[in-house]
């Protein structure tokens, strides 16, 4: 959709936007903790495609959770 008007707004469990793709959205982080967002493959995340997001006063070592598929 990139560029054009969304026709209507849904809630998804992931977002997984092709190359150089833009997508409008808000995330909703409502499981506290210390996470890794990024690429869906390992081999890519493991080489840098991801950002640790961390939640105010959470430790420990970031976990990555995986999506639940969605059809």
């Amino acid at each position: 959709m990139d560029g054009n008007p969304i026709p209507k707004p849904v809630s998804v469990p992931g977002l997984w936007p092709g190359t150089a793709a833009r997508v409008p959205a808000i995330v909703e982080m409502s499981h506290p903790g210390i996470r890794i967002m990024g690429d869906t493959a390992d081999d890519d995340r493991q080489h840098g495609m991801g950002t640790v997001v961390e939640y105010a006063r959470r430790e420990g070592k970031p976990q990555r959770v995986a999506a639940k598929p969605f059809h």
